[in-house]
């Protein structure tokens, strides 16, 4: 991690001096490359599309093969995983703070921040928000414009506001799902 101190300026810095090349993976990938000189882990083949904004790139840990969407907003004040070959489309809000009320208003109380899991071959639907304290399980899938405020089990489609579970997937031969359990216990 090699801008440990200054890594807000260096998202800064990143974003304007690359944000007019095409969104073409050469150059996606170019990008990531340069992130990750300021995050806390970053694997291969990571792609960054234009115009995404980091704060604390230090908390963000990305595995293989991860692609973000032009628009996206990470508000990082907690850890965040993204295991590998995960896929965030685009204008997505990945946040690990909440405000919490004091006498009645949001404005002056403290926030309330926890880690977030993006696990592997999960999908991200377009506009969607992920909110503190959220692990999203293997190969999922987030439906656009869905609010998740609770941990989403493996292998399902979730949507709406709040994110609940529409479907089951077919789990890949050879792995096995918390999905059926989750979905029971409910």
């Amino acid at each position: 991690m090699l801008f440990k101190k200054f890594d807000v300026l260096w998202a800064w810095f990143v974003r304007i001096t690359t944000n007019w090349l095409p969104d073409a993976p050469c150059f996606q990938r170019f990008r990531g490359r340069l992130y990750s000189l300021a995050m806390r882990r970053c694997g291969k083949r990571f792609q960054v599309a234009s115009d995404v904004r980091f704060t604390r790139m230090r908390n963000l840990s990305v595995g293989n093969d991860v692609y973000i969407g032009p628009n996206t907003v990470f508000l990082l004040s907690d850890p965040v995983v993204i295991e590998d070959e995960v896929l965030v489309a685009h204008k997505i809000m990945i946040t690990t703070t909440n405000h919490t009320p004091i006498d009645g208003s949001f404005r002056r109380g403290a926030g309330k921040s926890a880690p977030i899991t993006l696990k592997r071959g999960c999908w991200i639907g377009a506009h969607a928000v992920i909110l503190p304290g959220v692990t999203v399980g293997r190969g999922s899938v987030v439906g656009a414009n869905s609010v998740v405020n609770r941990s989403l089990p493996d292998y399902c489609v979730c949507a709406g506001l709040p994110a609940v579970v529409k479907k089951r997937l077919e789990v890949p031969e050879g792995e096995t799902s918390n999905a059926y359990e989750t979905i029971q216990s409910k």
